[in-house]
């Protein structure tokens, strides 16, 4: 029997601090270096289109790459990344609650399978969009 109080009885009782995605966007080394980064290659971009100085070196192959590299959103994406494989690891985030059955690989819940009956063109439920097909014509 552990005493209340001890430190493995406080550690079983602990609950886990919340994940935020700014100490994955912002608060890492690589983050901050990139982003840091990424300011000085859009400034000197900007520069480039204004004066005409290393506007030789931005239209290369090279730096349609770099511009790849340092979009906003490509950072955003690839420091995201371990952000969301925490949250599935700690289970806040459930990718699929239940899986489907093997027998049935679509909700049963149109014609066609799909989960929306007005969008299954074979559902005459979907209005316009169902396709009538006739022999007799």
């Amino acid at each position: 029997m552990v005493p209340i109080g001890t430190p493995e009885d406080r550690s079983a009782h602990e609950v886990a601090p919340e994940l935020r995605l700014r100490d994955y966007i912002w608060r890492l080394r690589i983050a901050k270096a990139w982003w840091s980064v990424s300011l000085v290659w859009w400034a000197g971009f900007v520069q480039a289109q204004e004066n005409g100085w290393l506007l030789d070196y931005y239209e290369t192959a090279l730096a349609g790459y770099l511009n790849v590299l340092f979009f906003p959103m490509t950072i955003f994406m690839a420091l995201g990344v371990p952000f969301v494989w925490a949250k599935l690891d700690r289970g806040d985030w459930v990718i699929s609650p239940e899986p489907l059955p093997q027998d049935q690989p679509f909700l049963s819940r149109s014609v066609g399978g799909m989960r929306d009956p007005a969008s299954d063109p074979l559902d005459p439920r979907s209005g316009l969009h169902w396709q009538r097909f006739n022999d007799s014509q």
